[in-house]
Parts: C-alpha cells; structure tokens; sequence
C-alpha cells in the first residue's frame, strides 16, 4: 500500500530573518582557553609594545576602563594589574573556523564580517529549526560547546537593527527586536551609533541638538544635506527609520590585500626603510596567487599602494598614501610589488608603514590621487625625530608664516598696535 503524498504547506518568511551573532571578547576567551589560570583575570591581549594597541580585552579589564584600539601606554595606565599577552592568529584562526562551521550547520547564508562575528540569513530555516529567536538560542548553546565561548546574537528585520541588538545584550546575551519595534528600539540610542557617524559628524549633529537617533529621524531631510552632505543625509535618514535593504552576501571576493605594521621606534634610515618594505610586501604576494582579486591565471593586481605615517614638522603626524598603476594594458605582478615602493617616501622618517595592493585584470583601476593626498606638497626632505628633542620648522613653514603675518598683522605679536 503506498501511503499518501503529504502536502507541504508553504510557510511565510518571518519577519525578522537576520541573525548578528558576536563572539563575546573573542581573542582574549580564547586566551583563556589555552590558559585556564587566566578566568576571572583582566587579560588584554595586544599592546605588549611601546606604541602597541589593545585588540582584545576581557570583561574584567574592561571595568577599568581598557577598550579595543586603546593605546597600550593609556590601557597599562587605567589597568596596572591587567594581563597583557602578544596576539595568537593562528589559533584565533582555528577557533574562528569551527564557530564558522556551527553557523553553516544552521544556514547557508552566513556573511563573515570578521573572524568572530557574522550576519546569517535563517528566514528559509524555520521549517527544521523553528522561529529565528529559537535558532539564535541554539547557534549560542553550539558556539559553546563547539568552540568553547560565549556569544551575544541579536534577531531583527534588517542586518544594521541585528548587530545594535546584539552589541545591547553583550556580553553572553540575546536580544531580539520585532519589526513592529523597530522605531522604538532606536529612538533612544545615541545618534554615534549609526553606521557612518563618527566623532566630527556626532559633533557637528550635536550643534543641531541632534544627539539621538529618534532626533535625527524627526530632523528634515534637507537640513541634514547642509551638513552633511546628499549621499549621507539619505543614507543616515534610512537608518534612523530602520531600513536597511542590505541583503546576507554569503561570500564577497576582496578588493585589496594589505599588509600594516607599527614599528617601535621610527625609521629614519633609507635603506632600513626600503628593506622593511620588501618585507612587509612577502606576506601579501604569498596571499595574491591564493585570493580572488585577480581575474588572470597569475592573479596580478591593478595598482600598488604603499603608505606611511610621516611626522611632520609642525603638528601630530600625517599619514599619506602613493598609489602606483604600471603600464596601460599590463597589470602588477607578486615580484613587482616589492620593489614598488620605498623610493621617494623612503626620504622622509616615517613610523607605521603599509603596503597592499587593490584592483585585478578587469577591474577597474582607482583615480589618480591627488598630489596632496599623495605628499608631494610636502618638503621633501623632514627633520628626523629625536628623543625629545625640538623640531625646527622647515622654510616652508617659514614662508607660510611669514605670508600670514603679512595678510594679518594684527595676529602678529611683534607688531604694535
């Protein structure tokens, strides 16, 4: 007897399909894990040199004040008993993999946007798993039993309501926001929270007595273009309101690789400098031939960019950047991009340097730089650095002060009045 066909009854995608799942203190839990001495400890992870920065720091020195991208002289200031230890990437890679792993077993559309967090998409998952609340709470019990540490998930309507949801219930929490809650949930929240508002743009919103988001979603479309501008004045507004169309990307092929390092003290030396280059570049041709930026069997790259952080003479550091494109019709090569950079650049002291390369056979090729993002408007040869010691202004500097004591006498001291 053949039993009946049993009809499958089509089930409506819910309403709130995207999940943001966040290792919690991800580099220093698994700092934990290899040393189980270190629970209940302030660990910090990163920022074990004189010009270091924290990458990583568990909850208990976080009280204190210690924060990711914290220099490292400020975090041993406010935690003197804090644990500082050198990054592991190989295991932070291992871990990240298997918390990659428990994802997928629930969805395909997971969207990595770093080694401990990621979007996932479960809106066609709830026939085998049940409602996206239900499957955020079993993705945190596998996260720690597959890889050993806790996790917050944050379920809404859109990726940007998903990922405020579970920074809000950090750490070892979940939260979730019904669309119809949407406005409600956000209006509270300060207007820095939006993706695209940093400090200046805060500042300058703040003028306006927008410090909200629900004030800036009851200000004018056209008084936020005054400020900021069309582009952002619509970008800003749609968030404010909850929309996002943004859709789960389960894979984006890359459009740079780079390789930054910050060096402990600064390099005043050509041929240091150059060599530290060719150095810094080995890392990134051995990623070239494995990546998708290219689209030619050698996987050759469009442009070379080299960067560095110079000090200048008068004020904080600049950094600056040189893009190099070859020739019309060819493209770079991993032998090539050693040898790219370090000329002109390598003149001036410079303290942090990076290299990379963006673009493929293709692509199309980024514009031209100006000259003074590039830093050929500056001097081309710097005062070096000392231990203390005083910099004297180069003639440049002199020249510009000289013309603007002409223009403005009265700002000039040395003239009576």
């Amino acid at each position: 007897m053949i039993a009946p066909a049993v009809a499958w009854t089509s089930m409506a995608r819910p309403s709130e399909p995207i999940l943001h799942v966040d290792l919690d203190a991800f580099y220093a839990s698994v700092e934990v894990l290899k040393d189980p001495s270190l629970r209940g400890k302030p660990v910090i992870v990163g920022g074990t040199g004189s010009r270091g920065v924290v990458t990583s720091a568990s909850y208990e020195a976080r009280r204190s004040g210690v924060h990711s991208a914290m220099p490292s002289v400020r975090a041993r200031r406010l935690c003197p008993e804090g644990i500082f230890l050198p990054p592991d990437f190989e295991a932070y890679r291992v871990h990240s993999n298997r918390f990659r792993e428990v994802m997928l077993s629930f969805t395909p559309l997971v969207e990595p946007i770093s080694l401990d967090e990621a979007f996932l998409d479960v809106g066609g998952a709830t026939r085998l798993f049940g409602e996206p609340p239900e499957i955020a709470g079993k993705i945190r019990d596998a996260v720690l039993q597959g890889v050993g540490v806790t996790c917050s998930a944050g379920v809404a309507s859109t990726k940007f309501v998903a990922k405020l949801a579970s920074a809000h219930c950090k750490p070892d929490g979940l939260l979730h926001v019904p669309a119809t809650q949407t406005i409600g949930f956000l209006e509270p929240l300060p207007v820095g929270r939006l993706w695209g508002v940093g400090e200046k743009t805060a500042d300058l919103l703040g003028r306006l007595a927008i410090r909200t988001i629900g004030d800036l979603a009851r200000t004018p479309e056209q008084v936020l273009q005054r400020l900021v501008g069309e582009a952002a004045a619509r970008h800003l507004t749609q968030l404010a309101h909850g929309l996002d169309e943004r859709e789960v990307i389960p894979y984006e092929a890359p459009k740079s690789i780079g390789h930054e390092e910050t060096f402990d003290r600064d390099l005043d030396d050509v041929g240091r400098a150059r060599s530290e280059t060719r150095r810094m570049s080995a890392p990134i041709c051995t990623r070239l031939p494995a990546s998708s930026i290219g689209r030619s069997p050698g996987r050759d790259a469009a442009s070379v960019c080299w960067a560095c952080r110079r000090a200048v003479s008068c004020g904080p550091a600049r950094s600056s950047s040189r893009c190099s494109a070859p020739a019309a019709g060819t493209t770079w090569s991993g032998r090539s991009i050693g040898s790219s950079g370090g000329s002109a650049e390598a003149r001036r002291p410079t303290r942090p340097c990076s290299t990379g390369i963006a673009g493929g056979r293709g692509l199309p090729r980024p514009p031209a730089i100006p000259p003074w993002i590039q830093g050929s408007a500056l001097p081309e040869s710097l005062p070096i650095i000392g231990d203390g010691g005083r910099i004297p202004h180069d003639r440049r500097s002199r020249d510009a002060t000289q013309r603007s004591r002409t223009a403005h006498p009265r700002r000039d001291r040395a003239t009576p009045r």
